[in-house]
C-alpha cells in the first residue's frame, strides 16, 4: 500500500462467523495501537492509497446527543450509488483494543492470506455495543443470534466478564439464544441499569 505498513497487530477483520454466509456491502476493520487521531489519519492514508472516496462516521449518543469523535474512516468503494465501503473502526471503542489483541491469536485463512479475525465472543460484545446506541439494528440482533446458535464453542467467562465489566445488554428478544450466564449477567445488568 504505498510505502503504508500498519503494525501487524494493530489491525483486525472483523468477520461474522455464522452457519451460512449473510450478504454485506462492508468490510470493517478495527484499527488500534495508536491515538484515535494517528488511527485516523493512518486510516485516511490507506483507503486514499486504494483510490477510495474517503469520508468519516460518528456514533450518535443517547437521544442523538452530540456524537462522538470521529469513530470510523470510511472508504467508498464503487459509484457515488455507494457499491460497498471498507469502513476502519478507530480505537474510541471500549472493546477495539483487547479485540485486537484476542484477534491476533484467531487468524483466519480468506483465501489470500491468513488474517487476524474478530473473535466470536468479541463480535458479541461489538454488536451488544451498538445495540445499546440503536437496539433495533436488525444485522446486528441477526448476527449476535447466528453467533448464539452456531456450532462455535463461546467462551463464556470472557464474555460475563466484559458483559459485567461494561454493564453490557441486550435486546430481550435475543435472550432465548443467549447462553444460559450470559442470559443471566445481561438481566442482572438490565436491573442495574433501570
Amino acid at each position: 500500500m504505498r510505502g503504508i505498513k500498519p503494525q501487524a497487530d494493530s489491525v483486525l477483520c472483523l468477520r461474522r462467523p455464522r452457519d451460512r454466509p449473510r450478504l454485506t456491502n462492508d468490510i470493517d476493520i478495527a484499527v488500534a495501537g495508536r491515538s484515535a487521531e494517528e488511527a485516523k489519519t493512518a486510516a485516511c492514508e490507506i483507503l486514499e492509497s486504494l483510490d477510495l472516496k474517503t469520508s468519516f462516521g460518528w456514533i450518535a449518543g443517547a437521544g442523538n446527543s452530540l456524537p462522538s469523535p470521529i469513530a470510523l474512516v470510511i472508504g467508498q468503494i464503487g459509484s457515488e450509488t455507494f457499491d460497498g465501503s471498507v469502513d476502519l473502526l478507530l480505537p474510541v471503542f471500549p472493546w477495539i483494543e483487547k479485540a485486537v489483541s484476542r484477534g491476533q491469536l484467531n487468524r483466519i485463512d480468506f483465501g489470500f492470506s491468513r488474517l487476524p479475525t474478530v473473535t466470536p465472543e468479541d463480535l458479541i460484545i461489538a454488536k451488544s455495543f451498538a445495540l445499546g446506541i440503536e437496539p433495533n439494528r436488525y444485522t446486528d440482533l441477526d448476527d449476535i443470534q447466528a453467533v448464539c446458535r452456531s456450532k462455535t464453542e463461546l467462551d463464556i467467562l470472557y464474555l460475563v466478564t466484559e458483559f459485567e465489566r461494561h454493564v453490557l445488554t441486550v435486546p430481550e428478544s435475543l435472550d432465548p439464544v443467549l447462553p444460559n450466564a450470559l442470559r443471566r449477567t445481561v438481566k442482572a445488568n438490565r436491573r442495574r441499569n433501570s
